[in-house]
């Protein structure tokens, strides 16, 4: 009957996972990421270079999104991308 019980509450804890709820709360666990397009080039000083590359990893998103100059204090909008 234990058994019965720990089976059915495997079986929940899958289910629950498909929820978007349930992905974002925190597991610890890190997804797959993946780093594409990887590139170097020299900085402004010698010694100096940037690498940039794309970063990406399982249930991430990006979002864009425009702030008011009021809201920001600044003197035009903010253009904002998570």
């Amino acid at each position: 009957m234990v058994a019965c019980g720990l089976l059915l509450a495997a079986a929940s804890a899958v289910l629950a996972d498909d929820h978007a709820q349930a992905r974002f709360r925190g597991t610890g666990k890190a997804d797959p990421i993946r780093i594409e397009n990887v590139r170097r080039s020299d900085g402004p000083a010698v010694g100096q270079s940037s690498v940039t590359f794309d970063l990406a990893w399982d249930h991430s998103w990006r979002a864009t999104w425009t702030e008011s100059a009021e809201r920001t204090g600044g003197k035009k909008p903010l253009q904002l991308e998570s």
